[in-house]
């Protein structure tokens, strides 16, 4: 008897063993897909976002957007404009005295007034646009200089490529990128070297000491997520009619990083970015001077590498797996709560303190999948031992006589185990009732008592012995005395 009773509860761990093991290779199947595969990556995208939007980061005031606005296409007439026209333009601001002119504007096609342009840039430090193609199935890459002549008298070039994700949304930027024979930096990257080298002194001074280390980038493509908040459109912006027409007031410019680009309805120079749900799409400017900032603070986000998330992501699940073996299935429910809120809370605490993002996605798609998938197996184990004992129960014969019984075949699964459970709990109160009854009708006083001698039943008989010696109820109570020690 002892072996047959042993053997099914050996069975049942070692299912038990196997089943939990299955589903923690689930979870890291999962997690695998989500960090390795990208799987999660449109989810990701949308939790960074999210969390985004819950800070305002303070601006650089060193950077004002001059903004080719409908005004200024209105006033001046059809875009592009001729050169003479951004030749004035330099020439108001170079009376300001600005750090830098910082142009979002491509020149790649050759002009008449291209000389007029060129000397009015050497009247003042401006940086101009390069822009490079997408990278070819052969690797190669073509580039769209500025003109000769403007490339030669510019201060710096620089790329103006942003980097859109899967989504269509621009979150990051490579600070670096190359042609194949030139690597060419972000516009803002010999920007933010000239100010570091004290060739431009804008009214902030030079960056600080927490302030980006461009040395760590020289191998790489320098990529980063630009830290946007909901402050990144409120640079000050003045229209370039104005400033054209001598609307401005020289202090609103001298000394600051002047940005120029286009925002102007259709001449779509717009990107969905993670600030677009309240703002709508951003004007490339706006995402320009975003990054001089980022440069400047040395707030640039670093993504965590895939296999650092996959690694993160693996420890709330291996939590949730000891959990399994230990907790009941309400305390798994709020661990497993719990560890999906911890995952967001590192999550954030990362990406605002040490900026670096490190998406809580694959963690909580790995708690997803293992938490129901554990709770049906272990409550279809429990009901397939269940089915099992009361089936074997119904199987035995009873003591007292009952009615044939037919095994049912058809009907619900539930059903039939609820037949069995009514069944054995009937053969229960049956057995309860006779053996009470058989007690009961017994003239003499009889005591029914545990090892220790604490009686658990006693019949009529015994009770009305008892109250003729005014002795209290029996049951509960030891048949004989403790003598005191």
């Amino acid at each position: 008897m002892k072996p047959d009773s042993v053997s099914p509860r050996r069975r049942l761990g070692r299912r038990f063993l196997i089943e939990w093991i299955a589903i923690g290779c689930l979870g890291i199947a999962v997690i695998l897909a989500c960090a390795l595969g990208r799987l999660s990556s449109s989810v990701d995208g949308l939790i960074y976002d999210r969390l985004l939007m819950l800070r305002s980061l303070p601006l650089s005031p060193d950077v004002v957007v001059v903004d080719i606005d409908n005004q200024s296409v209105s006033a001046l007439g059809r875009w592009p404009w001729p050169r003479d026209v951004h030749a004035r333009l330099l020439d108001t601001l170079a009376r300001a005295q600005p750090a830098a002119v910082v142009y979002d504007v491509l020149f790649t096609e050759p002009s008449s007034e291209d000389r007029t342009f060129a000397d009015a840039m050497s009247r003042v430090p401006t940086f101009l646009p390069v822009l490079l193609s997408p990278e070819q199935p052969d690797g190669t890459r073509s580039v769209d200089p500025p003109v000769a002549a403007l490339a030669a008298r510019a201060t710096g070039l620089g790329h103006i490529n942003l980097e859109v994700d899967r989504d269509g949304i621009v979150r990051s930027v490579a600070l670096f990128e190359s042609d194949g024979r030139v690597r060419w930096p972000q516009l803002m990257v010999p920007v933010y070297r000239a100010i570091q080298a004290g060739r431009l002194h804008p009214v902030g001074g030079v960056p600080g000491a927490n302030a980006h280390d461009l040395s760590r980038d020289a191998a790489g493509d320098g990529r980063y997520l630009i830290p946007f908040s909901r402050n990144t459109p409120a640079y000050p912006t003045l229209s370039f009619d104005d400033v054209l027409e001598g609307r401005v007031k020289p202090d609103a410019l001298r000394g600051k990083i002047v940005v120029v680009g286009v925002t102007a309805s259709g001449l779509y120079d717009r990107f969905a970015t993670p600030v677009s749900g309240e703002f709508g799409p951003l004007a490339g400017v706006y995402i320009h001077a975003n990054v001089l900032d980022m440069l400047a603070t040395g707030s640039a986000i670093s993504p965590a590498s895939r296999t650092g998330l996959f690694v993160a992501s693996l420890l709330p699940l291996a939590v949730l797996l000891g959990g399994f073996l230990m907790l009941s299935p309400w305390r798994a429910l709020l661990l497993t709560l719990s560890l999906a809120a911890l995952a967001v809370i590192a999550s954030m605490t990362l990406l605002f303190e040490a900026r670096i993002w490190l998406t809580p996605a694959p963690a909580i798609f790995g708690l997803i999948a293992v938490y129901p998938i554990w709770n049906w197996r272990r409550l279809e184990m429990t009901m397939s031992y269940l089915r099992r004992e009361l089936q074997r129960l119904a199987d035995e014969p009873h003591l007292l006589p009952e009615a044939p019984r037919t095994r049912s075949v058809g009907g619900d699964v539930l059903e039939r185990q609820m037949a069995l459970m009514a069944q054995a709990a009937q053969r229960v109160q049956d057995m309860k009732r006779f053996v009470w009854d058989s007690l009961d009708s017994m003239p003499e006083p009889i005591f029914v008592t545990d090892l220790a001698g604490t009686v658990l039943i006693a019949n009529h008989a015994a009770k009305r012995y008892g109250s003729r010696l005014a002795l209290p109820l029996p049951e509960g109570r030891p048949l004989r005395p403790r003598s005191a020690s």
